[in-house]
């Protein structure tokens, strides 16, 4: 047996384990995925998997996906092997207001991003 890609796996799997809204789903998830992405706006753009697996555990848990995409995205920048420690060296230390209005506009982005899904048929 040789190993798939994760995104392999999600895209197989996603249809077997994310319960869908009472709308009918219209077209694939990688279509909903890919209509969706403007809204990302500068956002980082989670991977097809990633977004699969944000909404694969906002259905197990009941945590929402917005909560997990900008908590995973400011973590590992949506790494599936994240590192311990420091991410990264920051040498341009920005100040407080452009470090809470980065975290607004990232909700904000990542919100839509969920809506815009969940319009297409796709929320936990």
């Amino acid at each position: 047996m040789t190993p798939r890609s994760v995104a392999t796996i999600a895209e197989q799997s996603f249809w077997l384990r994310v319960p869908q809204n009472p709308a009918l789903p219209q077209g694939t998830f990688d279509d909903a995925y890919k209509g969706c992405l403007g809204s990302l706006g500068k956002s980082m753009v989670p991977g097809l998997a990633q977004a699969a697996d944000i909404l694969y555990v906002a259905t197990k848990t009941g945590v929402d996906p917005t909560l997990l995409a900008v908590t995973w995205r400011f973590e590992s920048e949506f790494n599936f092997q994240p590192t311990n420690g420091m991410h990264k060296k920051n040498t341009d230390h920005p100040g407080y207001k452009e470090r809470v209005q980065n975290f607004k506009d990232n909700v904000k982005n990542y919100d839509a991003f969920f809506d815009c899904l969940a319009k297409k048929g796709f929320s936990p």
